[in-house]
């Protein structure tokens, strides 16, 4: 999923390799793989919760750099919680 964030579009995967890889991600979680598993192979980042999309706020981004950057390793980890909730979130939408 990190080749998702490439700064460069030309190397980031297309809609049916994403598909294909959520199938996959749902169905172990159906199975009750343990989620750490996926976490070690899969690095997820910037999750919403429900709390924050209700959230409005006016940015202003003056000096930005118009060239194209990836994300640090830093910028990339999320606490467990939130990784979790995501699941949980995806789970309920998924069964509606």
């Amino acid at each position: 999923m990190e080749k998702c964030w490439d700064a460069d579009p030309s190397k980031r995967p297309d809609i049916s390799v994403v598909l294909l890889e959520m199938n996959e991600i749902e169905k172990c979680y159906h199975q009750n793989i343990s989620l750490e598993l996926f976490q070690s192979e899969t690095n997820t980042s910037n999750l919403i919760t429900s709390s924050e999309t209700k959230k409005s706020e006016v940015y202003q981004f003056g000096n930005l750099s118009l060239e194209p950057k990836n994300a640090t390793e830093e910028e990339q980890k999320i606490p467990q919680s939130e990784s979790a909730n995501f699941w949980q979130l995806y789970d309920e939408s998924s069964n509606q």
